[in-house]
């Protein structure tokens, strides 16, 4: 949906906070406030080491997200050597592919069952209303379609 959005084939759309930091892609609203607040996932350095070596010298990460972990590792003075892969990363940790890995996490179980450990939380993730970039959104038409969703959602 959200490179749909982007792209401008699709008017609205709903992605995570993640794909609009990650892409770039302008934020229409966030629909933070229709999601439990105890469940809302993090993006999180994970590792199967030890935690504060991940934060010296340079560390090989895998992500799906590699700009947001180039930006965390600037901002943070960290040395990322960094690997884009996709699908279940905790399994490039597990067979030691990788020092750490920059991922989604909701529960924990997976960290727990595979005895991974979270080096440092990045950000919150939740859902985003997106609009094409070509698309001019008046406030009125936003404010309906927030309706719109709140009524169906």
């Amino acid at each position: 949906m959200g490179a749909e959005t982007a792209i401008g084939t699709i008017r609205f759309g709903i992605t995570g906070l993640d794909w609009v930091k990650e892409s770039g892609l302008p934020l229409a609203a966030s629909l933070l406030n229709w999601y439990p607040s105890q469940s809302i996932p993090a993006m999180a350095i994970i590792t199967r080491n030890d935690a504060n070596k991940c934060l010296r010298g340079k560390v090989s990460v895998i992500t799906q997200y590699p700009n947001i972990a180039m930006k965390f590792a600037a901002e943070n003075n960290l040395e990322f050597d960094i690997k884009t892969k996709q699908g279940a990363l905790e399994s490039f940790l597990i067979t030691r592919e990788c020092d750490a890995i920059n991922d989604i996490v909701q529960t924990g179980t997976t960290i727990t069952d595979n005895n991974l450990k979270i080096v440092r939380p990045i950000m919150d993730v939740y859902p985003v209303l997106v609009a094409s970039p070509e698309l001019n959104i008046l406030p009125e038409q936003l404010k309906n379609a927030l309706k719109m969703l709140a009524r169906n959602g």
